[in-house]
């Protein structure tokens, strides 16, 4: 199996790289590659006419439902568990793991990232709550400081136009229009490209690889393009649409 392919972070060597690898690694006798990815990589390579015949149509994993999260939280405790009558100690209920890793878009490596920092919390604390009520108390005081810290931490690494642009992102219900954006401090395409891209270098969104070919033909083709209140003709309609609904939100993947 090989994992991870986004880390590639382009869709063309992505393809070029299996392409390369095809006839020294796919086609071994006696095995079956798994290939595996986020952000839209599996999609390109299974594009590619030389990979074609040896790759099966994609399978796209969709997220956990609501139902299911809380047996995540059993599993991880059954896993600590030593023998069949001891039960490992949860500072955090299942209302508030699963409000965890809602608010983690889902992303539930960063969900246990979370909770271990709170576990720690807990443990270093003279408070260890046994029921819910009390759990859920003290973990929500503890996310909210959390956050709080967060966002003091994230003023540091990103200007006020990039945070103005990740809330219109993240509020979006329709087409975000030039006067959203001129609101914002744009006046030019490239400067809003430039944004979305301080945006992932700094882990608060994900550019799915098919759209960054997009991004950089918009650059090419309109970068210089002049922001107009009023005038929502001046972004390239369609593909920069295309591109504010595909982002996602930090920390999905």
């Amino acid at each position: 199996m090989i994992d991870n392919l986004e880390l590639l972070k382009s869709s063309k060597i992505a393809r070029e790289t299996l392409e390369i690898l095809r006839d020294e690694l796919i086609t071994i006798d006696g095995t079956k590659w798994i290939f595996s990815g986020s952000h839209g990589i599996i999609r390109s390579i299974a594009g590619s006419t030389r990979l074609s015949g040896f790759l099966m149509n994609p399978i796209e994993l969709s997220h956990l439902g609501s139902i299911s999260i809380p047996s995540i939280l059993t599993s991880r405790l059954n896993s600590y568990q030593s023998h069949s009558d001891s039960k490992p100690y949860s500072p955090i209920s299942e209302e508030g793991f699963v409000k965890l890793y809602n608010s983690l878009n889902g992303n539930l490596r960063e969900t246990f990232k979370k909770l271990s920092s709170y576990c720690l919390y807990v443990y270093e604390s003279p408070e260890h709550p046994h029921f819910k009520s009390d759990k859920d108390t003290l973990f929500y005081d503890w996310l909210e400081k959390d956050i709080s810290n967060d966002y003091k931490s994230l003023k540091t690494l990103v200007s006020k136009k990039d945070l103005k642009l990740l809330k219109l992102i993240i509020d979006k219900k329709t087409s975000i229009t030039a006067d959203e954006l001129k609101f914002c401090g744009f006046a030019k395409i490239d400067e809003i490209l430039n944004s979305i891209n301080e945006l992932e270098r700094t882990g608060l969104l994900t550019i799915p690889i098919f759209q960054i070919d997009d991004m950089q033909r918009i650059s090419e083709e309109d970068g210089n393009l002049i922001l107009h209140l009023d005038e929502t003709t001046e972004i390239p309609k369609g593909k920069f649409d295309s591109i504010f609904e595909n982002l996602l939100i930090a920390p999905k993947g």
